[in-house]
């Protein structure tokens, strides 16, 4: 019996690492799309960033979340708060709550795009440097696309 458990996780633990996403996956997936299908430009971008996966990462950016927050914008909105004299502050496991990833959105977006407009909102969430701005326009194309189907 010992010899045959290493056989069976060979065999079923890949099974288990290529598995269609549950039930519940795509369930809150819905859920998140019909939510913020208000703003259709937080909607685009959720779409683009997780496709509304509350739970997706990307290891090589250290992004999570239905909105992919890097670590950065979680210090950013901080900052932000902290100079507004909020006592309110963010940590990083708050990036896979996708009410306060919103929340923290909105802040930055407030402080950053008072009017809202839909490119600057599309290259400040990319972080639309001057070095990253071809990488941000195609981002915003994307996003575009996205809005305006």
């Amino acid at each position: 019996m010992n010899k045959l458990i290493p056989i069976i996780l060979l065999i079923f633990f890949p099974l288990v690492l290529h598995a269609p996403p549950r039930a519940d996956v795509k369930e809150s997936q819905m859920r998140m799309k019909k939510e913020y299908e208000k703003d259709k430009i937080l909607e685009a971008i959720m779409e683009k960033e997780s496709n509304f996966n509350i739970k997706a990462v990307n290891k090589r950016e250290n992004a999570v979340g239905i909105l992919q927050i890097r670590p950065i914008m979680v210090r950013e909105v901080n900052k932000i708060l902290k100079n507004k004299g909020d006592s309110v502050s963010y940590s990083l496991a708050d990036r896979l709550d996708s009410t306060k990833s919103v929340q923290m959105y909105y802040i930055f977006q407030k402080t950053r795009n008072p009017e809202y407009d839909p490119k600057i909102a599309c290259y400040l969430w990319n972080g639309g440097t001057r070095k990253q701005l071809k990488m941000s326009h195609q981002y915003w194309l994307d996003v575009q696309k996205r809005l305006y189907e």
